[in-house]
């Protein structure tokens, strides 16, 4: 479906190729739709910058962020010049397109980037205003007015979204429009097998579940409509195939709203439009309970408390709150499973963090709980059904769990809000789930409010015993107490990490492993960094930046000394460090920032390739040494660089760095000694100098009477003049 809107501004000169009537297509290649003809942007990484800034209408997009949108951590080293090319190419294309001002409709700033084109003329935020017009029509029983915004968005869809558009911002983009727009068909059917226009539903499904194939709402709709066409047998294949899928895909059994249908079916029940249309069971799509779940219990037994006050009547609110992986979306499942058996109405709550609007999906009603599977769907936004929700909670004791409060707009928390003010008087609780960053202010003030009263919950890591606990029970064995504690420094206790590193069975490498080299750089544990790394994707560019470098510098950082890495103005800095150190990432302690986590740490610093690591270990030892810093650290990172140990500044700086080494870090001291004395450019005086200097660290710790052994080896493998100790005279000590 095409819409053309006309523009105030009438048509500017004769050019017939500028017009007031466009749209802006980003379903299928991103493009200019004029009336007649389409306008091309260009090459695909122009696309990319087209779209970076079509997603985000009439806002600055920094260029730094928009850097990351296109190229991610591949960005080359010109890429400020790449910038300026597309950007100056797109304002060719984009001069067809006259603003209703008479201005540019791309325009810069210092900060940045802005395409000034409304958002009603982008085909993509058409698709999500028809879709939340049919959730809105859904919420108040227009089964007409749904059909037709559904049929409406659809029909815009007419190929992939951004397709052939590079960059990670262009990925998640497409994978949640194309997760909206399966959600629409699925919905789509139901209302037309409600109809009993169970043919269409086969034709289009029989070929979706073939691309989609762990859809098992998806699975459920074709076979219903199997079903009601009479073709019986047909919809229990269909079972049977979708159960093979499932087993071999993810290793787990179909759920249990299409094992129902498959029960129905086999038992020979008869269909007709109301079991398969909008009316029957349905599964809202809430996460996997964590399995097994540990810990939390005084956690719990709060929640349990609120949960029964709630059932006597009285209200209230309660937030859940801890950094990313400690636990808060499954403790929040864990209320909703005891909501649901203490028979009270649940509604599960969630805000997508990129477009930052928060659906709400009925659970349970008591009234249902022993009818149905217990489950329906239907309330949607929550702007949209605070009086369904207040409704809902003056019939029964009603239970709201939201997660992920901390991406919603002002506008949801402000409505979130007007519902605790109507919690105190109606029996209502409202569990919230939240990071403590990002954090808008309206949700600041939501959080002050709650942790006056009293309900703020603050999840930390999981004990030692606890870790134990969940480890044995996922590995059927149980964990050594060393491993433990190993495992436990590792991941910090914090679930999410402790469960990622676990699942592919990271105890097994635990014990002796140095935290500096890390189990995230282990085969296998590449899940793991993905995830650490998408949970602080919300940081800025130069904070990302900054932990990369900090990862690379090791555990603990002197401020001076990453200061000098990043060649970052202090301002700049102190921001970046403010940032992390907010989000939890660090903690700044005085002159020093450390990682609060290793894993985080290890995760930060896998960001840089392998290949690409050793270099700027070499680049940032020698940086840091021209500047002075100490000499534990440079040489730490010339250990991790071994081509580093043939630069010719290498044997003056560490022999001028010698006598700091071997009071603070001997071993590090004799390691270096040992393996630049063998390098072929240090000339006699430095290989003399050198091997006096290992032979006063080695001779000490051990005193004079048993030393043969070890420092002879010692000075034998760097290649030196090897005495007997007793001839070697004192003051050389």
């Amino acid at each position: 479906m095409t819409v053309l809107v006309a523009l105030n501004a009438g048509t500017t000169g004769t050019d017939p190729m500028v017009s007031d009537q466009y749209q802006v297509r980003l379903v299928g290649v991103p493009r200019i739709q004029l009336p007649g003809s389409d306008v091309a942007i260009g090459p695909a990484q122009r696309r990319a910058v087209f779209a970076a800034l079509a997603l985000r209408p009439g806002q600055v997009v920094p260029r730094d962020e928009l850097v990351a949108a296109v190229w991610g951590d591949d960005a080359p080293a010109k890429v400020t010049g790449s910038v300026y090319t597309h950007i100056s190419a797109l304002r060719r294309v984009l001069d067809k397109i006259p603003a209703p001002s008479g201005q540019p409709v791309l325009t810069a700033s210092r900060a940045g980037y802005c395409l000034t084109v409304p958002a009603e003329r982008i085909d993509v935020f058409q698709f999500t205003r028809l879709l939340e017009d049919a959730r809105r029509c859904g919420s108040l029983r227009d089964t007409d007015g749904e059909r037709k915004a559904l049929g409406e968005a659809l029909a815009i869809w007419q190929d992939e979204p951004l397709a052939g558009v590079p960059g990670p911002a262009a990925a998640t983009q497409r994978a949640r429009l194309t997760e909206l727009w399966l959600s629409a068909v699925e919905r789509h059917a139901e209302l037309r097998l409600a109809d009993g226009r169970h043919e269409e539903v086969v034709a289009e499904l029989a070929e979706l579940v073939c691309d989609h194939p762990l859809r098992e709402n998806m699975h459920r709709l074709l076979m219903l409509a199997m079903w009601q066409g009479g073709h019986a047998d047909d919809a229990l294949a269909v079972y049977r195939q979708a159960k093979q899928l499932i087993a071999d895909a993810a290793g787990i059994e179909p759920g249990r709203a299409l094992t129902e249908v498959y029960e129905r079916i086999k038992a020979g029940e008869r269909p007709s439009p109301r079991t398969c249309g909008p009316g029957a069971r349905r599964q809202v799509q809430l996460p996997p309970r964590a399995q097994p779940f540990v810990g939390r219990a005084a956690e719990r037994e709060r929640i349990g408390q609120a949960l029964a006050a709630v059932g006597r009547g009285r209200g209230g609110s309660l937030l859940v709150e801890g950094g990313p992986g400690t636990g808060k979306t499954a403790l929040l499942l864990e209320t909703v499973a005891a909501a649901r058996a203490a028979g009270h109405t649940v509604l599960w709550s969630a805000t997508d963090e990129l477009a930052a609007m928060t659906s709400v999906d009925l659970v349970c009603t008591a009234a249902e709980a022993n009818a149905t599977a217990g489950v329906v769907d239907g309330l949607h936004q929550l702007d949209r059904c605070k009086s369904a929700v207040l409704a809902l909670a003056a019939q029964a004791p009603t239970v709201i769990v939201a997660d992920d409060c901390h991406w919603a707009r002002d506008r949801i928390v402000r409505d979130l809000r007007d519902v605790l003010d109507a919690a105190a008087g109606l029996p209502l609780l409202v569990v919230l789930g939240a990071r403590p960053y990002p954090r808008g202010a309206e949700l600041q003030r939501v959080v002050r409010r709650i942790r006056a009263g009293g309900g703020c919950i603050e999840l930390g890591p999981l004990s030692p015993g606890e870790l134990h606990e969940l480890g044995s029970a996922m590995l059927g064995r149980a964990l050594t107490p060393d491993a433990v504690a190993t495992a436990h420094r590792l991941t910090g206790g914090i679930p999410g990490y402790a469960r990622s590193f676990l699942a592919v069975d990271g105890h097994a490498r635990l014990g002796g492993r140095d935290h500096e080299t890390g189990p995230v750089s282990a085969p296998g544990c590449q899940a793991l960094v993905e995830l650490i790394t998408a949970q602080y994707s919300v940081l800025s560019a130069p904070t990302m930046r900054m932990l990369a470098t900090a990862a690379l510098l090791g555990g603990s950082v002197p401020r001076a000394a990453l200061a000098v890495a990043l060649d970052a103005a202090p301002g700049v800095l102190t921001e970046a460090i403010d940032e992390a150190t907010t989000a939890g990432v660090i903690d700044a302690d005085g002159d020093v920032m450390r990682f609060r986590i290793p894993v985080v740490r290890e995760a930060f610093a896998s960001r840089t390739p392998q290949s690409v690591r050793s270099v700027l270990h070499e680049e940032l030892a020698a940086r840091l040494a021209r500047a002075g810093m100490a000499a534990e650290l440079v040489g730490k990172l010339l250990l991790k660089a071994p081509g580093a140990l043939v630069k010719d500044w290498v044997p003056d700086w560490l022999l001028a760095s010698v006598a700091e080494l071997g009071a603070s870090a001997p071993s590090l001291a004799t390691e270096l000694l040992t393996r630049t004395i063998r390098q072929p450019f240090a000339t006699e005086a430095q290989r003399a100098a050198m091997l006096a200097a290992l032979t006063r660290i080695l001779l000490p710790s051990r005193g004079l009477a048993g030393v043969g052994a070890l420092p002879s080896a010692r000075l034998q493998a760097a290649g030196g003049v090897v005495h007997p100790v007793r001839k070697i005279p004192v003051g050389t000590q």
